[in-house]
């Protein structure tokens, strides 16, 4: 099986913060890529102080920001702070889950 080469790319993943969400940013830094995760923890709970360690902890950048899927406004600060802090967005891993009632 052929290594995952993702050096120098850069990811978002909604709901980063446990479970799924949170394996899969910690495979694609491992992999070598900078992380941009959002959830709807705040930015200084423990489960995004969490997320940011483990991603650290795999020798990459990351950011968090705390961002509700379904706010169109929210999603959108989310996207440019990772544009600002990285310049670009590669991938998107779109793990969140929302209720719609």
């Amino acid at each position: 099986m052929l290594p995952i080469d993702l050096e120098d790319k850069v990811a978002l993943v909604t709901g980063c913060t446990q479970g799924i969400g949170l394996g899969i940013a910690r495979l694609m830094a491992r992999a070598g890529c900078s992380i941009a995760g959002c959830g709807l923890s705040p930015e200084n709970s423990t489960k995004a102080s969490e997320f940011l360690r483990q991603i650290n902890r795999e020798g990459r950048k990351v950011i968090y920001r705390q961002a509700d899927i379904r706010s169109e406004a929210e999603v959108n600060s989310f996207v440019r702070a990772a544009v600002d802090e990285y310049g670009r967005i590669d991938f998107l891993v779109s793990n969140a889950f929302s209720k719609l009632i």
